[in-house]
């Protein structure tokens, strides 16, 4: 979004040094600065963004900062850089009058993200969304900084891992459609009790504008009991919510078919394998809140593309045929995975490469166990990598399962070498800090189907 320097001063309670120049949206990060942008000094864990001012100023614009200094100007300078970034996002957020489609929840924020922002782009223009998975306290005022001018509709990620962010999250871009994917046993290490995190997410309906939507599935045991009292209006998901999938042709990641069930029933068949009927159906939800045709998901999931590791399918040289589903990991995800992995007619032999799911707290243990149980008549061999992983392993094993455990990325490698053949199917999942998208070079798997 485009704005001038002297406005961001006045948004943000900040001084002008320097001309004011037009700006053209933010960014975060020296070595990405594009010509027009305005340079955000923010202090990190690692480094202080001060430190790269004036390398950001040879291609950005200005600079927002909490202290002038050679080589800054033009620049704004504020007591808080982080307060001011936010404030900056919430002004540019309402001058530009936008509807924002926010999308929280434990499971799937990306994935349902995209899926949306694909389908209002296919009903006309004006549509925006953030950009990867750029949903916390940073990303959320980058991504509104960083609409294109002309954005009637933005689709918004929010994520938490800390109580309080939520609040901080939606003032920056208060909602006019709050999407919740669920809640489920993720990032529970600062939380405690699912009940927490579903306060949590459950707070950003606090902000909803007038006239906005909730949207949410109909049978989240945390979630909807907090939601079905409140006065604003609802579109749910899922068995008995005002919208369903009848899925009566399953074939896990080979595709399927049925119908769409809401004002009206619209038959698909569908042979992507990138997205979960859950994300088709939350984001159909989506589509009627916003008073769009719901089906309009179903032709955007015709050309759904994944993001980063999520579900992709590869295929390496020796005819193995992977689900690279590595970007993260939690209980429910590894058990819809598994779900599907089960309905999916592979002809040859299926095989599960667990990482550790991280930031579980008091889930970690019970968690990494059921996995394994979970798997139990679905995979022919468990591969885990990570200490946690190998409670999963362990379980499998007990329950009469062939299990290996690993602790680097090459001997998971060696492993599967030894057992693989053509017509196998391998499935990858691991949370992010597991970095399994390192074991697809050493496959060779790097062919997307």
């Amino acid at each position: 979004m485009k704005f001038d320097l002297a406005e961001a001063a006045r948004w943000t309670g900040g001084t002008l040094h320097g001309a004011s120049v037009a700006c053209d949206g933010a960014c975060v990060d020296s070595r990405e600065a594009r010509p027009g942008q305005l340079f955000v000094a923010l202090r990190g864990e690692r480094a202080d963004g001060h430190a790269f001012v004036p390398q950001a100023l040879e291609r950005a614009a200005a600079a927002l900062v909490e202290r002038s200094m050679e080589g800054s100007e033009p620049c704004v300078v504020v007591p808080d850089v982080m307060a001011a970034f936010r404030a900056l996002g919430r002004r540019l957020r309402d001058r530009a009058d936008l509807t924002v489609a926010a999308v929280t929840g434990s499971v799937g924020k990306t994935s349902v993200k995209e899926l949306l922002h694909a389908a209002l782009a296919f009903l006309g223009p004006g549509a925006a969304a953030s950009a990867g998975n750029l949903n916390s306290l940073v990303g959320v005022p980058l991504s509104v900084c960083n609409l294109p001018e002309g954005t009637r509709t933005a689709v918004l990620e929010m994520g938490i891992n800390q109580p309080g962010e939520m609040a901080e999250l939606a003032a920056v871009a208060p909602p006019d459609l709050a999407l919740f994917t669920g809640v489920y046993p993720v990032h529970t290490e600062f939380f405690g009790t699912l009940e927490t995190i579903a306060r949590e997410k459950a707070s950003l309906a606090d902000f909803l504008r007038p006239g906005g939507a909730l949207v949410y599935p109909s049978t989240d045991a945390h979630l909807a009991p907090l939601l079905n009292g409140r006065p604003e209006r609802k579109v749910t998901f899922g068995p008995g919510g005002t919208i369903d999938l009848k899925i009566t042709q399953d074939r896990g990641f080979a595709g399927m078919g049925g119908s769409l069930v809401g004002p009206r029933s619209v038959p698909f068949t569908l042979d992507n394998p990138s997205l979960h009927p859950g994300t088709i159906l939350a984001a159909a939800a989506a589509l009627l809140a916003l008073g769009h045709p719901p089906e309009a998901a179903l032709e955007a999931a015709k050309g759904y593309r994944p993001v980063g590791n999520r579900l992709r399918l590869r295929r390496s040289p020796d005819g193995v045929t992977w689900v690279d589903d590595c970007y993260n990991a939690s209980p429910h995800a590894v058990k819809a995975l598994l779900g599907r992995f089960h309905r999916t007619p592979a002809g040859g032999r299926k095989v599960l490469v667990l990482g550790d799911m991280l930031e579980l707290g008091p889930f970690e243990a019970p968690a990494h166990r059921q996995a394994g149980e979970d798997a139990l008549g679905t995979v022919d061999l468990l591969v885990a990598f990570g200490s946690r992983a190998a409670l999963a392993a362990r379980a499998f094993a007990d329950g009469g399962g062939t299990a290996k455990e690993c602790g680097t990325i090459e001997t998971v490698a060696e492993a599967l070498r030894a057992f693989l053949r053509a017509g196998d199917w391998v499935a990858v999942k691991g949370s992010r800090g597991m970095r399994l998208e390192r074991l697809f070079p050493l496959m060779e798997a790097d062919d997307a189907v």
